[in-house]
């Protein structure tokens, strides 16, 4: 995580032309590092992307585009003779792809009012405005590496990531079986695929149709919800999880669902900037702090260990 401190000598300058003695600016410094700290020790419970999504590591601050290849392996090998001049060849055939990286901002104020009375008092200085540019931060990469955007992919909307089809129709209108086999369809698509290089641990829903798999029994004895017997069956999901962004992301605006190997070989995300705080600038009776981060899409090297159902 990157951040500057909100601390300087110009801040410092600004209290003492505004009547503020060295005990005072000294306090003050000392609360506004104090709420920096405490806003990032509440606030990195990521949004959902994060839990979803691992972080690329080694992201030039600086860079405005990074590159990397979506790789698949090919070729066998076969038996051979003695001496044989005929040993077959493999590959790894990749395509390079760029994203792009971009900047994101906000700010907020406190007023002079708001400084004095923090001084006066010898109270700390309300967070809620640290918490809402940081969390409005948080937003807005969570965006990116959900869905994209220009010059960047999106986790959920990659272009080669396969569409696999519903066994039946809607969810509403299929069995408790019926939704089950499609749960077990989208986690095998994988492995069949990929001749088991991949092997699917996640499966994200959308809201409607986890509130539906996590209450609806199936079976005669009708003691365990769908949710229960997948887990309890499938060889290869450890985990489902619900993401309102899936409530429209497939095509048309239709609900989508998610099966995926979680690991960055896989898909990683781009903030090789996360958050920090500019330097305090007066502004009329406030004091403005201006927020930057810096942040891509997701990066997908195998698609083929990702795979999407519509409509459900």
């Amino acid at each position: 995580m990157t951040h500057l401190s909100i601390a300087g000598r110009g801040f410092e300058r600004f209290l003492r032309e505004h009547h503020f003695d060295a005990d005072d600016t000294r306090f003050l410094t000392r609360q506004l590092e104090q709420v920096e700290t405490e806003v990032y020790q509440k606030l990195f419970t990521p949004a959902k992307a994060r839990f979803f999504i691992p972080l690329q590591p080694g992201v030039s601050r600086s860079a405005d585009t990074y590159t990397y290849q979506m790789t698949e392996h090919v070729g066998q090998a076969k038996i051979i003779a003695n001496y044989a001049d005929d040993l077959p060849r493999v590959d790894v055939l990749g395509t390079d792809r760029s994203t792009k990286i971009v900047s994101v901002g906000d700010s907020f104020a406190y007023s002079l009012q708001d400084l004095r009375r923090a001084a006066d008092n010898g109270i700390p200085l309300e967070q809620e405005r640290v918490s809402a540019a940081r969390d409005a931060m948080e937003r807005q990469i969570d965006d990116q590496w959900a869905l994209g955007g220009p010059g960047m992919d999106g986790f959920l909307v990659h272009p080669n990531v396969p569409i696999v089809a519903r066994t039946a129709g809607a969810w509403s209108a299929v069995s408790s079986e019926g939704i089950l086999a499609d749960m077990n369809k989208l986690a095998q698509s994988i492995v069949t695929a990929t001749k088991e290089a991949h092997i699917p641990d996640t499966l994200i829903l959308d809201t409607e149709s986890f509130g539906r798999v996590a209450t609806q029994l199936i079976g005669t004895s009708g003691d365990k919800t769908i949710l229960e017997t997948f887990l309890a069956k499938s060889p290869y999901i450890r985990s489902v999880e619900q993401w309102t962004r899936l409530d429209n992301a497939g095509a048309a605006g239709a609900r989508r669902i998610v099966a995926y190997q979680k690991s960055r070989q896989v898909l990683s995300g781009l903030a090789p900037i996360d958050f920090e705080m500019m330097p305090p600038e007066p502004k009329n009776l406030a004091w403005s702090v201006a927020c930057h981060g810096r942040a891509g899409g997701t990066i997908v090297r195998y698609p083929k260990a990702i795979v999407y159902m519509d409509g459900v």
